[in-house]
């Protein structure tokens, strides 16, 4: 996956704060990488907006006239209103492996869950890959459409260039569940409840 450059601006940490600076139209962000070189930067809030729905691997991150090899470590967003508040970057040599982890993104609608009834489950949902910078995926596309009731998707039925998984290979991605069916158990026709017969004792009379 080609690389993809993305412009930003230095910034002195807390000045102003992040709060000020999402009114100005800008997302801080913080670089760092494995030799502890920390740049803060803030970004244009509708090109990283942009960025961030397309299909990209690595990004060259220009700053202050340098281009830094990247990948995205973390993208924080409001909780409510769904926009990028603080973006981590981490600092990448383009011809070295790294280990990342990947989050799984579901594709159409199961036939066992769309004519059966069944129900999708999702057991994983991240998947820890080894790869050059240049080949990591944003996500790994699982397309269940053709899955029926009691069909799996396992990690062995993945296929991605360049793109090795650390687990374990028959791990289930996602299963389709069988419909729940309510058992009711009919009463037996013509059972009643019997009553239990009353117990009389007999009163003895008194003697003089």
């Amino acid at each position: 996956m080609a690389s993809t450059t993305i412009n930003a601006k230095s910034r002195t940490p807390q000045k102003p704060t992040g709060r000020a600076l999402r009114r100005e139209g800008q997302v801080p962000g913080v670089y760092y990488n494995s030799m502890r070189d920390v740049r803060y930067v803030q970004f244009d809030n509708i090109a990283l907006s942009r960025l961030l729905k397309t299909e990209f691997g690595l990004l060259d991150l220009m700053v202050d006239g340098e281009s830094l090899p990247c990948v995205i470590r973390e993208v924080q967003r409001h909780p409510v209103r769904g926009n990028v508040v603080h973006i981590d970057l981490f600092g990448v040599q383009k011809d070295k492996i790294l280990r990342a982890n990947v989050s799984v993104n579901i594709i159409g609608v199961a036939k066992g869950v769309k004519t059966d009834g069944g129900t999708m489950d999702v057991t994983t949902r991240e998947l820890e890959v080894e790869c050059l910078p240049a080949d990591l995926p944003n996500h790994i596309d699982v397309d269940v459409s053709n899955l029926a009731i009691n069909d799996s998707i396992h990690l062995s039925d993945l296929k991605l260039e360049g793109i090795t998984f650390l687990a374990d290979l028959q791990t289930v991605i996602v299963h389709i569940l069988p419909p729940r069916v309510q058992e009711e158990v009919a009463a037996a026709p013509g059972a009643e409840a019997v009553a239990e017969p009353e117990v009389i004792t007999e009163k003895k009379t008194e003697t003089d």
